[in-house]
């Protein structure tokens, strides 16, 4: 109950961004977030199919109509973390940034190295800069078990990626953003 009511408190009435957030693991983080009342939550993607496909999901839908009881604005937009600028309009006065966007099939970004680079490493880089920029409160990066001992080009840029956020917040004490992670194994379900 103690926990349920610290949650409650960390994201009611909170601006969240989250990137990715039309895959697997965006959508499981909405529907974890949208109990607890956050103020917004805004949802970046670089798929326009997914995010047609997310707003005909029956909770949101629920959700979007609801009956008075509203009271967290779901708002779905096309961008990606390889743009800086479109990041920066991502992410005017957010609280708190979920950075889930990733290329996570290990034979896709082998047979697509530099995009996987681009994506997982240039693109976290990109979301980081932009956190610090805006005074983002709290960053939480969305990573892979794959990072461990990495022996794929998929496991190698999330570690990357997790090295770029580890690091975040020791080049400036000025910083206010907390930056952390955390590492998922393969999720029942997920793409």
């Amino acid at each position: 109950m103690k926990f349920e009511k610290s949650l409650s408190n960390e994201f009611r009435q909170k601006k969240i961004l989250i990137t990715g957030g039309t895959g697997s693991i965006g959508i499981g983080l909405i529907k974890q977030l949208l109990p607890y009342k956050p103020k917004l939550i805004r949802v970046l993607t670089n798929d326009e199919n997914s995010i047609f496909e997310a707003k005909n999901k029956e909770w949101i839908e629920n959700h979007q109509l609801g009956t008075g009881q509203k009271s967290t604005k779901l708002c779905f937009e096309i961008g990606d973390v390889r743009d800086r600028n479109r990041l920066d309009l991502a992410m005017r006065s957010i609280d708190i940034v979920f950075h889930a966007a990733a290329m996570k099939h290990v034979d896709i970004c082998e047979d697509n190295p530099f995009d996987a680079v681009k994506t997982n490493v240039v693109g976290t880089s990109n979301v980081i800069e932009v956190a610090v920029k805006q005074n983002v409160s709290k960053f939480i990066m969305i990573s892979t078990d794959k990072a461990t001992m990495p022996s794929t080009t998929l496991g190698a840029s999330k570690l990357l990626a997790e090295r770029l956020a580890i690091n975040a917040g020791l080049y400036d004490k000025s910083v206010k953003t907390i930056f952390s992670l955390v590492r998922f194994g393969n999720v029942v379900g997920s793409r």
